[in-house]
């Protein structure tokens, strides 16, 4: 569909202070300069009630602080803006944790999480939006200076993970990155997963 279709935006960020939760939900709407984004209300209960609030209310407050879902949104709600024939569309904003370390348990909630979306998407003309990105690398994060040998096999490894996600090889993409235990400091890795 056309941006101009679109009757609900799914969008996963990092939740780079998550401790335990593999996704987030939040009932608070997101506002940008151009205004508020509506949240799908009916979807974030339905969530909230088939896996738990407990488990999907658990870390809320970190939306408030989280920047991966804001910048994407004011991205996308300037189009809204400079595109007149874009009507209204739901929001289902989703901080998601680390899978990197994920076990069976989390696995098999993220499972569930897809499902249920799958369903929500059926009638609806929807965008999916992961809101991350990739490598992160250097002393801003923790280690050593780059060079460019070190700058082109990151690049190498980006290019790969890339590829892996246009081909939609979601297994493959998280299970390269736990064979070097996301040594390049991917902090998108369950957004991405996830779309």
């Amino acid at each position: 569909p056309m941006i101009e279709d679109v009757e609900l935006v799914i969008i996963f960020g990092t939740d780079h202070y998550s401790q335990r939760s593999v996704i987030t939900l939040t009932q608070q709407n997101y506002a940008t300069p151009f205004g508020v984004l509506e949240n799908d209300e009916a979807l974030i209960q339905l969530l909230a009630r088939e896996i738990g609030e407990e488990k999907v209310f658990a870390e809320e407050l970190h939306h408030a602080n989280e920047h991966s879902i804001e910048l994407a949104l004011i991205w996308l709600h300037y189009l809204l803006q400079v595109q007149p024939s874009v009507r209204g569309f739901k929001l289902l904003p989703v901080l998601c944790g680390d899978l990197i370390h994920a076990d069976e348990q989390d696995l098999a909630l993220v499972e569930r999480v897809c499902s249920l979306l799958r369903d929500a998407m059926q009638d609806r003309k929807t965008l999916v939006i992961a809101a991350a990105d990739l490598s992160h690398v250097g002393p801003a994060f923790g280690g050593e200076p780059v060079d460019l040998i070190r700058r082109a096999l990151v690049k190498e490894a980006d290019e790969h993970l890339l590829k892996l996600i246009q081909e939609g090889k979601a297994e493959e993409f998280l299970q390269a990155l736990r064979n070097i235990n996301n040594k390049h400091n991917v902090c998108g890795v369950t957004p991405i997963y996830f779309t």
